[in-house]
């Protein structure tokens, strides 16, 4: 995921449904990349289940259409949101998407279309979500080729301008 670490984030929510699938799946790794005020208590709960070794908060980056096209799944775990930049940059990096159902975010991801969507603090729901994303990879590509092609025709800046020009 990439975002500022912040309470809405719900990024607690995020590390606790990454732990059983780092115990199954060895070759999983989990970056959170951001800065913000949650820093030290996401870095204690990461180290609390020993799995600091496999899932990283690596800081800000200046570079995130990098992180994100080096992502198998992006994942959106916040508690509540408006219209999320990170959805519409994973869209474009035709990520596969795994978000809460929060705000604006079942605006821009129709579930099982685009991505999937899971309640506000279901970490069982995330977890499987997550898993659903890497171990069906076809359908995965799929659901981000998608997002990418609903994001260039329905959330790109001249389209948006046009629309704006004809109300």
């Amino acid at each position: 995921t990439v975002g500022v670490l912040r309470p809405q984030k719900a990024l607690d929510v995020l590390i606790r449904a990454a732990v059983p699938l780092l115990q199954e799946l060895p070759d999983l790794r989990v970056l959170i990349a951001g800065e913000g005020p949650e820093r030290e208590a996401l870095d204690a709960l990461i180290r609390a289940n020993g799995v600091e070794d496999r899932l990283k908060l690596v800081g800000f980056r200046n570079d995130v259409p990098d992180v994100i096209a080096a992502l198998d799944v992006a994942v959106s775990s916040s508690a509540f949101e408006g219209s999320p930049l990170a959805i519409m940059e994973y869209m474009e990096g035709a990520r596969p998407i795994v978000a809460t159902r929060v705000g604006g975010v079942p605006n821009l991801i129709d579930h099982d279309v685009h991505g999937l969507l899971v309640e506000s603090g279901d970490i069982q729901g995330l977890t499987a979500a997550i898993r659903r994303m890497l171990t069906d990879r076809e359908a995965a590509r799929e659901m981000g080729e998608r997002a990418r092609e609903r994001r260039r025709r329905e959330f790109d800046l001249d389209v948006v301008v046009r629309r704006f020009e004809a109300l």
